[in-house]
């Protein structure tokens, strides 16, 4: 189908393309003190010891009887296997994209941001931040409580004797809690390399209280501990038992017993019990965390993460077993700190409960300024960031730890662990659900550059632990779960519209051009079918500036169908030193970004217009998506517009009506032919208004003696109908004529938005030519937006 269109102005004379720059590429070298520092820290000490330290901190010490004393022996364990399942699937998919190339700073953050790209990376980047940010605050808190357990004034009590010398209030535990915060602080100020060697430290210590604790269910014996619990103002007091081994004592701690939990008050549930749980689990990413710090971290990533979580789960397992064999549910459930009172050495494993919740601290703080001051580096929050990107001399994010550290004093003021429990639980298995997805996404695009040396996973595994962490998310909290999708989100649409450009590649064109691959190849040529057809338009455009109007129209016409709007410059490839072409691409899809229309961009030299043409009807698309729809501006020597002014061109459509013009001459019943077209109208369910032309005035002049071609107005289906008996080719018609049907067309009232009418074939003869668009010219002179449309086939069909 060709389809010439006039416009108000004409199109020829090219204006200077004057295009807004392409948003340039932020893909310039950075100055990165941090590039500057060495990578020292090698698997054990960088990630092994960091994630063992983050799992065994308060869950081991101060809530793994609480999780017993509620849930029972079974549901305990049926816990661990579905929160080690989700964690399990997740560290498959952290280990295959941590060995599928080089790792900077950041962590998790790093490893979506690269492969999901800057809008998918920055949300989950703050999600994982506040993440971390929260768990540090729930292991000062953790600590809080173990101190005020351990050297507290009993409630009720003005004075406290021996060690008992802490006043106990929401007010003193926040001190506390600031005070111990700030040393997680000083710390983290030294360095990664300071960090490491405290966590080892600690990490000794932890190992051998692990040890002493492993010890005392076997060589403590019988004994009862005084519990007391606050009552009001006052206390109570209650005894729970160290029975040892005890076939009774298992037996009434297989089954789960929820109770009312004594520090918040709160009725405990398997969800809420879960959400505490899980904090142990959490840990699986402090060695990610510490990417930018270590020696290899393609290679430590899976091997430690793997090993400290293979070993954690044997250790909660085994300590869940011991618990509920040796204690009842009363010591469980009332006493977190049972843990000391049943010990050989009650001293070490109350320093080991202070270094391993310390640690824990240390670890998430760190661990959310490498996140804070990744997602500086990187710009996608512009200025609001600016602040983190501060480093010391030796490359230590110095801002980004004191941000952090701010960030985690304000979640200090919400006085209990068990408060931020379920929070910081539904931000950890967003972060990991996001982990899997990251994952998924580049082994569903087959990504050619998706090669991890870790093959121990699956699209199956992926998809495993995007479902468990969405179903914990929901059975946890649905409506912290649902405000977490919210804000994330938000995130995501404002880095979407804010956020600058990156080179770091973006997932969805990857999963985009396989399905679109996919699915182009199902697109078989063979099995189209009138009743689907589609207008596939390829517009050709000279001046880009000066068509802007009728690109916008085309647009409008597509009906969904293909776009593209061709160019050709009327060059000789072989006489240039290289493709013009190349730097003109980007100019095209900046002009498409701004018209905001949905078209592809053709380009192609050629020694004529004739030829550049014939290139892109054979060369634009690819299968079954080509085009069916030549597109041309109307040729002519008026002055061109700025079309870029005053898009867009229309803006009458939804309120549009239909009108066609039936020309009849007189003993052709008129109404009948009327009736016909009614009758097709009303099988194609289109709703029109048709108006009865005399026609004879113009029929009498067309046979007369004359020259050249022209035609009359009418739509397509008309002539198909046999309508309006237009001229052939070989008919000669007078300027007149033309002249005649122009006015004939003019005088109907009230003037559209866009008239319609038929193209004539071109004549054989090409000396013909200039005449053809003498008469063609009068045809449409002052006629507005006219398409001049001629047709190869028929398009029309009423079959279902």
């Amino acid at each position: 189908m060709l389809v010439p269109i006039r416009g108000r102005s004409g199109t020829v004379p090219a204006l200077p393309l004057v295009l807004p720059a392409a948003m340039e590429e932020r893909g310039r070298e950075r100055g990165r003190a941090a590039a500057a520092a060495p990578r020292k820290l090698p698997t054990f000490l960088g990630v092994v010891v960091p994630t063992l330290l983050s799992m065994f901190s308060v869950v081991l010490f101060l809530r793994l009887g609480f999780v017993v004393g509620h849930a029972g022996l079974y549901q305990a364990l049926a816990m661990f296997a579905v929160a080690y399942f989700i964690i399990g699937m997740t560290v498959l998919s952290v280990c295959a994209i941590a060995t599928n190339g080089a790792l900077d700073a950041g962590g998790a953050y790093y490893m979506i941001s690269r492969a999901l790209g800057p809008e998918f990376g920055g949300s989950i980047g703050i999600m994982f931040f506040l993440a971390n940010v929260c768990g540090s605050a729930l292991y000062v808190l953790g600590l809080v409580e173990a101190v005020v357990d351990s050297f507290g004034i009993p409630p009720g009590q003005e004075a406290g004797t021996g060690v008992h010398v802490l006043p106990q209030s929401y007010w003193y535990e926040l001190l506390y809690g600031t005070v111990l915060l700030a040393l997680c602080l000083l710390v983290c100020l030294v360095g990664a390399s300071i960090y490491a060697k405290a966590t080892f430290l600690i990490f000794l210590i932890v190992a051998a209280v692990l040890g002493t604790i492993l010890v005392s269910f076997f060589a403590t014996r019988p004994l009862k501990v005084p519990i007391r619990l606050p009552n009001g103002n006052g206390t109570e007091t209650d005894n729970g038992s160290f029975t040892g081994f005890s076939l009774s004592t298992l037996r009434d701690n297989l089954g789960g017993k929820y109770d009312v939990d004594y520090t918040t008050g709160q009725m405990m549930s398997f969800s809420s019990v879960f959400a505490v749980m899980f904090n142990g689990c959490t840990g699986i990413m402090a060695g990610s965390n510490m990417s930018g710090d270590l020696k290899r971290p393609s290679y430590s990533i899976p091997r430690g993460t793997i090993s400290a979580v293979l070993f954690t789960y044997l250790v909660y397992n085994l300590l869940a077993f011991l618990m509920c064999a040796t204690c009842n549910r009363t010591l469980l459930q009332k006493d977190y700190g049972f843990l000391r009172d049943i010990s050989i050495f009650p001293p070490l494993v109350t320093v080991g409960i202070y270094a391993a919740t310390l640690s824990a601290a240390m670890s998430n703080l760190i661990g959310a300024s490498r996140i804070l001051y990744a997602l500086a580096r990187d710009d996608l929050f512009g200025r609001a960031l600016v602040l983190a990107k501060k480093t010391s001399a030796s490359g230590n994010p110095v801002m980004a730890v004191i941000l952090s550290w701010l960030v985690v004093q304000l979640v200090l003021f919400s006085g209990k662990l068990n408060t931020i429990a379920s929070v910081v639980t539904i931000f950890f298995l967003l972060v990991y659900a996001t982990v899997n997805l990251a994952c998924l996404a580049l082994e569903w695009a087959s990504a050619p550059n998706f090669r991890p040396t870790f093959r121990y996973f699956t699209w199956h595994t992926c998809l495993l632990g995007i479902a468990g962490c969405c179903v914990m998310m929901f059975l946890i909290s649905p409506v912290s779960a649902s405000a977490s999708l919210g804000f994330l989100l938000l995130l995501l649409l404002a880095l979407h519209y804010l956020s600058p450009s990156s080179t770091w590649g973006y997932i969805s064109q990857a999963l985009i051009f396989h399905q679109v691959r996919k699915y182009l190849l199902m697109l078989d040529v063979r099995k189209d079918h009138v009743k689907f057809w589609r207008p596939q338009m390829l517009l050709m455009v000279q001046n880009p500036r000066g068509s802007a109007r009728l690109i916008d129209f085309v647009n409008d016409l597509k009906k969904s169908g293909l776009y593209v709007l061709g160019h050709v410059e009327l060059q000789d490839l072989d006489m240039l030193p290289s493709d013009p072409l190349q730097p003109q691409q980007d100019s095209w899809l900046s002009l498409v970004d701004k018209l905001n229309v949905k078209a592809f961009v053709s380009l192609t030299l050629a020694p004529s217009v004739r030829h550049g043409v014939r290139q892109l009807l054979f060369t634009s698309g690819l299968g079954g998506m080509r085009p069916n729809t030549l597109v041309l501006g109307f040729y002519d020597d008026e002055a061109p517009q700025d079309g870029l002014a005053r898009h867009p061109a229309f803006t009458s459509w939804r309120r549009a009506r239909l009108r066609l013009f039936l020309c009849v001459e007189a003993g052709t019943m008129p109404h009948a032919q009327e009736e016909k077209l009614r009758q097709l109208l009303k099988d194609l369910l289109s709703q029109a208004q048709i108006q009865l032309v005399p026609w004879d005035a113009i029929t009498r002049l067309h046979w007369q003696t004359c020259q050249g071609p022209s035609g009359g107005p009418a739509e397509e289906e008309e002539e198909e109908e046999g309508v309006v008996n237009f001229p052939t080719n070989t008919t000669q018609v007078s300027d007149e004529y033309v002249r005649a049907a122009n006015k004939l067309v003019l005088e109907q009232s009230p003037a559209p938005a866009v008239r319609f009418l038929y193209l004539p074939r071109p004549p054989a003869d090409t000396s013909l030519y200039p005449l053809y668009l003498h008469q063609l010219e009068l045809l449409t002179r002052g006629l507005g937006p006219t398409v001049l449309v001629h047709g190869v086939s028929a398009v029309t069909s009423t079959q279902l």
